[in-house]
C-alpha cells in the first residue's frame, strides 16, 4: 500500500472506533435505579446512544431546553409482561414557568411503547421523584416531590398512578389551604358539566331531545361518583369554603350513585 494511503487508513479507522463507541450495546438494565443526572460523562454518552435508538432528539438532553432522563425503573405492563418506565424532566427552569415532564414506557430491548408527557405545574419545581407500588390501590405510583418557585402554589407532593403504560394524576399533598379550594372549584365544574340532568333540561328548554352521552362523560362521572365518600368528609369540614365547594360538588353528583344520577337524570328531578 503506497505511503500516501497510510494517513487516510488511520483516519478511518479513528471514525470507525468512534461510531462504535456512539453506538451503545449496553443493556438498559444496567441503568436501573440510579439518578441518571450523576452519571459520569462516559457513561451518559453510552446512555444517550441506547436511547437514541427509540426517542427523538428533543428527549436526549443535548440542547437546550431538552428533556433529560432522571430515572430509569422496572415495570409491568397489564398483562404481566417485563418493561421500563424512564422518566425525564426539564434541562432548564424559567421564571414565570410551568415544568414539563415526560414517562416513557420501553420494552426490554430498548424499545419505546409509548410517551405520557404532562407538566407538574406553573411556578413548580421538581426536587425529587420516585415509583413505588402501592397495594392499598393496586397500582404502581410515581411519588413526585416538588417545592413553589418564586409566588407559586406550596404543593409538597404529586402523586400519579401508572397501570400498564397509562399515567394519571391521583392525588395531590399542599401546605396551602387555597389549593385545595381551587382543586375543589375545578372538581365542581367537572361535576356540573356531567350533571345529566342539566344536560337533558338544556336541550329540553330548546326543543330538542337529549342525545346520548358519549363514553368519556360516563367513564367522568363514574371516577367523580367514586370519590363521594371523600367529598362527604369534606362537606363536614370546619373550614366553610372547602365544606361549601364539596356540599355543591355533591349536589351536582345527586346523591352518589350512578344509578341514582340516571334516574335523577331520566325523572328531570334530583
Amino acid at each position: 500500500m503506497p505511503r500516501c494511503l497510510w494517513p487516510l487508513l488511520v483516519a478511518a479507522m479513528l471514525v470507525l472506533a468512534g461510531c462504535s463507541k456512539a453506538t451503545s450495546n449496553k443493556p438498559l438494565e444496567s441503568f436501573v435505579d440510579q439518578d441518571l443526572r450523576k452519571l459520569d460523562k462516559p457513561t451518559k454518552v453510552e446512555l444517550r446512544a441506547r436511547l437514541a435508538k427509540a426517542l427523538p432528539e428533543r428527549f436526549l438532553g443535548d440542547t437546550a431546553g431538552a428533556m433529560v432522563p432522571w430515572h430509569l425503573w422496572c415495570h409491568r405492563l397489564a398483562d404481566g409482561s417485563p418493561s421500563f418506565i424512564l422518566f425525564e424532566g426539564w434541562s432548564i427552569f424559567e421564571t414565570p414557568s410551568e415544568y414539563p415532564v415526560v414517562v416513557h414506557f420501553m420494552t426490554p430491548d430498548g424499545q419505546l411503547l409509548g410517551s405520557t408527557e404532562f407538566s407538574i405545574g406553573w411556578r413548580v419545581m421538581l426536587d425529587a421523584v420516585s415509583l413505588r407500588h402501592d397495594p392499598a390501590i393496586g397500582c404502581t405510583i410515581i411519588d413526585a416531590q416538588t417545592s413553589p418557585d418564586i409566588r407559586g402554589p406550596d404543593i409538597r407532593h404529586e402523586f400519579y398512578g401508572v397501570i400498564g403504560n397509562r399515567v394519571g394524576l391521583l392525588r395531590i399533598e399542599a401546605a396551602d389551604r387555597n389549593i385545595a379550594v381551587e382543586l375543589l372549584d375545578i372538581l365542581l365544574g367537572f361535576a356540573i358539566g356531567v350533571n345529566r340532568r342539566r344536560a337533558v333540561d338544556l336541550q329540553r328548554s330548546l326543543g330538542r331531545e337529549a342525545l346520548p352521552e358519549e363514553q368519556w362523560v360516563v367513564d367522568l362521572r363514574a371516577g367523580l361518583l367514586a370519590e363521594v365518600p371523600r367529598f362527604r368528609r369534606l362537606a363536614d369540614s370546619r373550614d366553610t369554603e372547602v365544606s361549601d365547594f364539596a356540599g355543591r360538588v355533591l349536589a351536582e353528583l345527586g346523591g352518589g350513585t350512578d344509578a341514582e344520577q340516571g334516574a335523577s337524570a331520566e325523572g328531570g328531578g334530583m
